[in-house]
């Protein structure tokens, strides 16, 4: 008879009211020891330090200045050989000596 029952309870396990009409309850989880809740914490503890998370209130009150990038000459860049070129300058003897 403990098998049958076994077997409903698997069968049935995420159906609350169908176990009710067997007559069953559904299995309660074991509330986890004191001594494993302390650890959890402390190990949660430990990770926020290590990866430096902070709550909502504590992200609320940091304020800082976002560094401007230093701007840049878009007219030059670096060529493929090392040196820099300026970009729409070229004469028509420059690209007649790249083409041969």
């Amino acid at each position: 008879m403990a098998q049958v029952r076994q077997a409903r309870l698997v069968m049935f396990a995420s159906s609350i009211d169908t176990l009710a009409d067997f007559g069953l309850a559904a299995r309660k989880r074991r509330a986890p020891k004191p001594s494993v809740k302390v650890e959890a914490a402390a190990l949660a503890m430990a990770t926020r330090q290590a990866r430096a998370t902070k709550g909502k209130k504590q992200k609320a009150k940091i304020k800082g200045a976002v560094a401007q990038p230093a701007p840049r000459d878009f007219a030059r860049c670096d060529s493929p050989g090392g040196g820099s070129a300026v970009i729409g300058t070229r004469s028509a003897g420059t690209i007649a000596q790249r083409l041969t």
